[in-house]
Order: C-alpha cells, then structure tokens, then sequence
C-alpha cells in the first residue's frame, strides 16, 4: 500500500479543509485535489477554479494624467463584472505607477508571483511532461 494517496476531495468533504478557502467556490465548477497519508488525513491540497482576467488595459499617453479617464474606466469595468456577478477578477501589473493606480481603485496585490501551468499540448494529443 502507497504511503500517500492522492485523490480528488469531493464538496463533500470540503469542510475536513480550512473554511476560509471554500466559501466563494463553486462545488460545480471548482476541483480540490489532497494527498492524504496512511491514516487519512489531509497533508496537501490544492485547488483550481475559474477567475477572470482582466488585460489589455490602455490608456492613449495624451489622457494617462487625466484621472477622470482611468476612473471611468474602472468604474465601467467594475459595472460589466456586478453585473454578471463574479465576485473576484484577477491582472499582472508590471508598472509601479499602475500599481498606485490599482491601489486608489480598490486593487490589492496577491501574494506569490504568477506562473502558467500550459496545458495546450497535453489537450491537443502531446505527451505527458515530466520533472
């Protein structure tokens, strides 16, 4: 018998994990997968769920010092995502004075830094990576 085991935690088991990770999953949409050790208790996790990227915002350099221009902005994008309802959107941003700009919007940073697990080949019939 394998020491660790690693399954999918199926929606009903999500309360054996810290409540302040599942509230805002959706059971239909979400996928939790643990490794659990021989006597079962959970030692790892690791959860994947869709969230919206918000790119490709741009703003002409003529109107980047009118702070009406990105309010606006912000304040339509916000609207587009209220109304249908996601709760949480996420963007990379790379320049400090976006980052000034994000903040006065109601932006926070996340912890970590962003990395991309590429799936593309694996779907369209490549092989399995390895290390």
């Amino acid at each position: 018998m394998d020491r660790y085991r690693a399954r999918l935690l199926p929606p009903g088991e999500w309360h054996r994990l810290d409540p302040q990770l599942t509230p805002s999953l959706d059971p239909h949409r979400a996928l939790i997968v643990v490794v659990e050790n021989e006597t079962g208790n959970i030692v790892a996790r690791w959860m994947a769920f869709d969230t919206v990227a918000l790119e490709g915002l741009s703003i002409d350099p003529a109107y980047q010092k009118h702070p009406g221009v990105a309010a606006r902005l912000m304040q339509a994008m916000t609207a587009a995502l209220v109304e249908r309802n996601i709760p949480q959107a996420i963007t990379m941003i790379t320049a400090p004075e976006v980052e000034r700009l994000a903040g006065r919007h109601g932006l926070t940073p996340a912890p970590g830094r962003l990395w991309v697990l590429d799936l593309r080949g694996l779907l369209e019939g490549g092989h399995e990576r390895t290390g």
